[in-house]
């Protein structure tokens, strides 16, 4: 029986478009699902890194099999393993028999690698319609990315109204005329935790830092968590002063998706493998610039994000260097000990470029030297939330509370300085882990007020 090709167009059984198409499909449906969270324009870089990457793979497959059709066929089963690797691996890790997992990367990439090869080398090596082959991918290619360009042009065009008519509603912050802003410090010293947790957990009472920035005229928020367990959503948080609903990171919840999560899971604590004397002489020189900013006249927002005393630990308790053995983790008790030194360390360091700041600056500045969160405790992950939070508001009589979270941070700031009329937040801690970082569960705060 032969098979009726010739209603089809040509260019359907001659030009293998579908690679293309197949690799363009998951980031435009990924995009789409959750377009009401991201801005359109970050899929731009995964469509085009996808687009190259398949050109280049087409060209070398084309060299091996010496026939375009033959060799998009090869490219096509290649992304459709690649794309769907982390699907399969997220509905299969939790398979287990007696606690014993059955498809962690390391049994799935076996069978996912021999799998393919096996498909591979049937392409290969059997006869095959090649015109029928290409024209039906091409159609099911096309066929995919009909619902999510429509659901992208349909959104785009409905969110032009929108941000007309938000434009109108903008408010911006405004002085009076002859006042001068102040200046701005946010700094924040990563995994710096509450003072019971230092005292609690590591022996070290750090009271006579807190008292210090006390007499200078700081808040010490005794109560205060952080909103989220990670530095990622915690400063995006603060920065935005508001709560991360949804999932906002496309490209990360497109590697979580594809056979790249493998590669991810292998490289998530890899700042702990970074070069420590690198490392050293990057916060020894933020800490020496943060205290000589004042030769910048005009009005500045410093933010300085400093990842002390989170590990890697490079510093002792007196700034010496750590050898690059010990870096590593706050769950070992050698890791505890050196996460103490590290907090040590900066706190006295603090009390050093503090008074400095204020001293340079023309009208006293805000201040905000927090901790994105707090060290990871194996026995109570939660206390992970506890952070250290303290400003330094002058001129000015501002709503700060012993439990305050750093989502209102800058609502206060705001409302106090710039003349706005924020509403302050409820302050909420969501933990969450590194394996499933969106999944959150509030965390009640049970730390008494002090009066």
């Amino acid at each position: 029986m032969n098979l009726k090709t010739s209603s089809k167009p040509a260019w359907l059984q001659h030009f293998p478009l579908h690679p293309f198409l197949f690799a363009v499909y998951p980031v435009l449906a990924l995009l789409a699902f959750n377009i009401s969270e991201v801005d359109l324009s970050s899929g731009f870089r995964p469509v085009t890194v996808a687009l190259v990457v398949v050109g280049f793979l087409a060209f070398i497959l084309r060299l091996v099999h010496r026939d375009w059709r033959r060799a998009a066929l090869s490219l096509t089963i290649i992304l459709i393993l690649f794309y769907s690797y982390g699907h399969i691996y997220i509905l299969l890790k939790g398979v287990n028999v007696d606690e014993f997992y059955l498809f962690r990367h390391r049994t799935l990439i076996l069978i996912w690698v021999g799998g393919g090869f096996l498909i591979l080398w049937q392409v290969w090596r059997k006869p095959i319609n090649l015109a029928t082959a290409t024209s039906m991918l091409n159609v099911v290619g096309l066929f995919l990315l009909i619902l999510p360009s429509f659901q992208l042009v349909s959104f785009f065009l409905q969110s032009r109204a929108s941000q007309a008519q938000a434009a109108q509603n903008t408010q911006t912050l405004e002085l009076e005329a002859g006042n001068e802003p102040p200046d701005i410090y946010y700094i924040i010293l990563d995994g710096y935790g509450r003072a019971d947790v230092l005292k609690d957990e590591y022996g070290y009472d750090n009271s006579d830092f807190l008292n210090t920035l006390r007499d200078w005229g700081f808040y010490v928020a005794d109560c205060s968590q952080s909103n989220y367990a990670q530095m990622q959503m915690s400063l995006a948080s603060s920065l935005n002063f508001n709560y991360i609903d949804a999932l906002n990171e496309f490209e990360h919840l497109l590697m979580e998706t594809t056979l790249a999560r493998l590669v991810q899971d292998e490289n998530r604590f890899g700042i702990q493998n970074a070069d420590s004397e690198l490392f050293r002489e990057r916060t020894l020189f933020a800490l020496d610039k943060l205290g000589k900013l004042s030769y910048i006249k005009e009005p500045k927002f410093v933010f300085v994000h400093l990842i002390v005393p989170h590990p890697p630990f490079v510093f002792g308790p007196t700034g010496g260097p750590v050898e690059p053995a010990a870096v590593g983790t706050t769950k070992t008790r050698r890791g505890a000990r050196q996460y103490r030194d590290q907090a040590i360390y900066i706190s006295n360091r603090m009390m050093e470029i503090v008074p400095k700041i204020i001293a340079g600056s023309t009208r006293p500045p805000i201040i905000v030297i927090q901790g994105d969160h707090g060290p990871t405790i194996p026995s109570s992950p939660q206390q992970r939330m506890r952070n250290l939070n303290v400003y330094y508001l002058p001129e000015a009589n501002a709503p700060i509370y012993s439990t305050i979270t750093p989502v209102n941070t800058f609502r206060i700031i705001f409302n106090t300085y710039f003349g706005q009329y924020l509403p302050l937040l409820e302050d909420v801690s969501y933990y969450s882990n590194y394996d499933d970082p969106f999944s959150f569960k509030p965390v009640s705060n049970s730390c008494k007020v002090r009066q």
